[in-house]
């Protein structure tokens, strides 16, 4: 089958299936490549040089290597926006920038791996040539042995039906699976702001002396808005984590020689908490408990279709930052045609700062909510294998989550034929990107995918390729909240939305509130919080706005706060140019390295905001506004695009301070 569309108006027919660089060599036009190879299937799309215009999305460049052909397309190869484009990518691409030339003097230690007798014995329950089974033997091995040897990975690669070296490389991204090991325990500190800002570096400098046990640093424990500063300690021969709430430099050595072992596995929430209802009777907490076996009976007695519109009414948009209409995605899987569908809940709640997942799954009436919004999506998209994704730092929560999903199944015998499996994750904050949790699934390094699909919340090929719903854990939870207080009710009064504040504030708060005219001025007055000189809004991701810009709306329009679920507050003591360094660190870090644009230029970004922060006077070349805007257009994924975002506001922030 042939499809025609349009170079540069020169009508081409060509082959289904062949990509938009053989329409435009076809059609005698030419576009710059230089990681593409055609007789390589899995080459280009890195570089970002083979960009091209498609004129019915304006201003959004696509990868011309990597796009498939569809009929009636109009492409521009040639434009001032997508040269400039092209050569900024051939600068990172060819480090032809002093920028990029700049060496770093970083070097990490030597680490020598204890001898041990310990060998792995991977359960019979993982069956063999199955990659999907690669991070739970993964996991299981560093439970039982404390770390990763050579030949455990062997044997890993040996049972799943991979090469060992591949299976390195993939172990590699995952924070809690790739370090080696001197010790039988290592304790993890969470480098959050809020754990920062409470005393961190001086308990990690308290601990410089061990020998005991390795120290590690981790972007976001979770849990640790408790008490700040906090650490986790795993042990060799441990299915769990022990936490460490309120550490201090000068009792943290004796709060670990003290530390009973199989302590309590779950701490309890110390939140000051803000329900909905707050607002008016009309306006329901998602803690206010209703029957949920009736609710689940009568759903069975109506066509499980009818939760679709009811979605749509209740205006039910995903809360995990991307603020999508749910009702799409699940319209779209009921839709499609195949006999496997998958139903997925992203347990992996890695922004730091954002803890509202945490709260449901701690919570067993909570839990119940998620779990049944997701038995509920099951039947309506026609599916029945259905997978929460925990992040190893909830790993704790996994036996009673298992023991909830028992129960809500035993609620209706429809729910009989569906099974949900709780997968842990092995500390990868990128494996929360949609394709990247996929790819993390299937067994392969949890990057983002490089085929991006038309439409980036696609379910049209999902995990292993087959239709997939996927949603985070605070949008499952609200289905059956909206199917018991009906769709048109709360199309007025509005959803809950969990907003959690940390930071300079007298406690750390979760609350539900409405997005109808919603500001961080709003929140901080009712929460009587008067000291506020800046706030982190929608994650670490996102630029610091200074008090003059406290009225602006929180919600999922263009141009708002982004509502994902973070406030982190900072008051006049807070060194804001230590906290906006360490947002760049953190995007360097956390950047799957993948794409050119992103992979150096989180590093220049890094470099430079590490320079500037103490200069009299900052100013760049256009050279930096260039790379900005090429990460904005072209990034992999959302991750990349939101550093270009995060560059050009930052700076100004730091000339005001």
């Amino acid at each position: 089958k042939n499809v025609t569309l349009k170079i540069d108006e020169i009508a081409v027919t060509i082959p289904e299936g062949s990509m938009l660089i053989d329409a435009i060599k076809q059609a005698k036009k030419k576009v710059p490549t230089l990681c593409y190879n055609p007789k390589i299937s899995s080459s280009g799309g890195l570089c970002r040089v083979c960009l091209v215009d498609d004129l019915s999305k304006p201003g959004v460049p696509i990868i011309s290597c990597r796009t498939p052909v569809k009929e009636g397309m109009q492409i521009r190869t040639d434009s001032e926006a997508i040269n400039k484009i092209r050569e900024t990518n051939k600068v990172l691409m060819l480090k032809k920038h002093p920028s990029l030339l700049q060496k770093r003097n970083e070097k990490t230690p030597e680490r020598k791996l204890q001898d041990t007798q310990d060998k792995l014995v991977i359960s019979p329950k993982f069956p063999i040539n199955k990659k999907e089974s690669l991070l739970p033997i993964a996991l299981s091995a560093v439970d039982s042995l404390g770390y990763l040897s050579l030949e455990s990975i062997q044997s890993i690669a040996s049972h799943v039906g991979m090469h060992s070296s591949q299976v390195k490389q993939i172990l590699s991204h995952y924070q809690f699976l790739s370090a080696p090991s001197t010790s039988k325990a290592q304790i993890y500190l969470c480098n959050c702001h809020n754990c920062r800002m409470k005393g961190q570096n001086f308990v990690h400098q308290a601990l410089a002396s061990r020998t005991d046990l390795e120290v590690h640093r981790t972007s976001w424990l979770g849990v640790c808005v408790n008490d700040a500063p906090s650490a986790f300690v795993k042990r060799k021969g441990t299915d769990f984590i022990e936490y460490i709430f309120g550490a201090k430099s000068d009792t943290i050595n004796d709060a670990l020689n003290n530390m009973k072992y199989n302590q309590s596995k779950q701490p309890k929430s110390c939140l000051a908490f803000y329900p909905f209802s707050r607002y008016s009777s009309r306006h329901h907490s998602l803690t206010e408990q209703f029957d949920l076996i009736c609710l689940c009976q009568d759903a069975a007695k109506q066509s499980y279709l009818n939760v679709i519109p009811q979605l749509k009414e209740a205006k039910l948009e995903g809360r995990g930052g991307g603020g999508f209409p749910a009702y799409v995605k699940w319209e779209a899987v009921s839709k499609a045609q195949s006999k496997q569908k998958y139903v997925v809940c992203n347990a992996d709640e890695g922004l730091p700062s954002v803890f509202k997942d945490w709260w449901i799954l701690s919570n067993e009436y909570l839990r119940s909510m998620m779990i049944i919004g997701m038995l509920m999506c099951s039947k309506v998209v026609g599916s029945q294998e259905a997978i929460v994704y925990l992040r190893y730092e909830y790993r704790n929560l996994k036996q009673e989550i298992e023991g909830t999903i028992q129960k809500c199944i035993g609620y209706h015998s429809e729910f009989s034929n569906i099974t949900i499996n709780v997968v842990i994750g092995g500390g990868s904050y990128i494996a929360g990107e949609q394709s990247a949790l996929f790819e993390s699934l299937e067994g392969a390094a949890p990057t983002p995918r490089r085929i991006r699909p038309w439409n980036s919340h696609s379910v049209e090929k999902g995990l292993f390729g087959h239709p997939t719903v996927m949603n985070n854990v605070e949008t499952f939870a609200l289905v059956p909240y909206i199917l018991h207080y009906s769709a048109k009710a709360l199309s007025e009064s509005g959803l809950p939305k969990l907003m959690c504040v940390t930071g300079d504030v007298k406690c750390s708060s979760l609350l539900e509130c409405s997005l109808k005219n919603l500001t961080p001025k709003g929140i901080f007055n009712e929460m009587k919080e008067c000291n506020i000189r800046a706030a982190e809004i929608g994650g670490i991701t996102e630029p610091i706005i200074l008090a003059d810009n406290f009225e602006r709306l929180i919600n999922n329009n263009k141009g708002s706060l982004n509502p994902v679920g973070s406030i982190v507050a900072f008051n006049y003591e807070t060194d804001l140019k230590e906290i906006i360094i360490e947002k760049f660190k953190f995007m360097e870090g956390e950047s799957c390295k993948q794409c050119v644009p992103c992979k150096e230029g989180s590093r220049i970004f890094h470099d430079f905001v590490k320079k500037s922060i103490n200069a009299k006077e900052i100013s760049h070349d256009t050279f930096y506004n260039d790379v900005a805007k090429s990460l904005e257009s072209c990034a992999n994924c959302n991750h990349g695009k939101s550093l270009g975002k995060l560059f050009i506001p930052s700076l100004e922030t730091i000339k005001k301070l």
